[in-house]
């Protein structure tokens, strides 16, 4: 995924890969690249590895609390995860000392209970491929990251997407910023016109909207449907809708 996504953005190349018809046409029109509404397209092979990265992170972390608790002493692998974990000025302020007090504890717990996952509302399946809304990813890893650990991690966030061979991005930046400060946070995945995925605010799929005018004996009309005005309405507004 990495030599896909590191250089540039769009994920158009990818998307079209993944599937010439769905993402033809008039796709980044409707869904356009430069609002970072295109969704990245992954394997079942490639969401299993991202799945087990984020379960050997959860235990680590758990195995890190649980030492904690036992004040057991730590390893260089446990001091990782924490500098991984919390935000920087915490683990400046921890790494060094021999004994914790109680509100450290409490702060290295609080941090490390959160949970690196896929959210439902981010990822959708079609035709075997899997079609995910993120705010940043980890190159490092590989792997999405929540808004919650890049905040944790911010000096090494970058969001230009210029970087090429002869101009690399640095390797202390490894997390690149999906999303752009002009354009609200799209992490959520939504169905076009055509099945087709694209990256929205909240849930939303688009439907058809019925040209079919309802007779006003349905009084509660579905969503997106028209109707002619009841009797009522029709002598309250005087405008008779059946009218041309």
């Amino acid at each position: 995924m990495v030599t896909r996504f590191k250089n540039r953005y769009p994920f158009l190349s990818a998307l079209k890969k993944s599937d010439k018809k769905m993402f033809g046409d008039d796709y980044s029109r409707k869904c356009p690249a430069q609002e970072r509404r295109q969704p990245i397209v992954l394997t079942n092979e490639e969401k299993k590895k991202i799945e087990s990265v984020f379960m050997k992170e959860k235990q680590s972390k758990e195995a890190v609390i649980h030492k904690l608790k036992r004040n057991e002493k730590w390893t260089d692998a446990d001091k990782k995860i924490l500098k991984d974990n919390l935000y920087e000025k915490d683990y400046i302020k921890i790494k060094d000392k021999i004994t914790l007090d109680s509100s450290d504890k409490q702060m290295i717990y609080d941090q490390l209970s959160h949970e690196e996952k896929i959210p439902s509302h981010s990822i959708t399946e079609i035709n075997n491929k899997h079609y995910m809304c993120s705010l940043y990813w980890d190159f490092k890893k590989d792997v999405p990251m929540s808004q919650t650990k890049a905040n944790k991690l911010a000096k090494h966030i970058f969001s230009e997407t210029k970087y090429n061979l002869k101009n690399p991005i640095p390797d202390d930046k490894y997390i690149f910023k999906i999303f752009r400060d002009q354009f609200p946070n799209k992490d959520t995945v939504g169905l076009l016109k055509g099945n087709r995925p694209c990256c929205f605010l909240k849930p939303k799929t688009e439907t058809v909207v019925s040209s079919w005018i309802l007779d006003h004996s349905k009084i509660i009309l579905d969503e997106n449907r028209l109707g002619h005005l009841t009797e009522n309405l029709s002598t309250f507004f005087k405008y008779d809708s059946r009218k041309k």
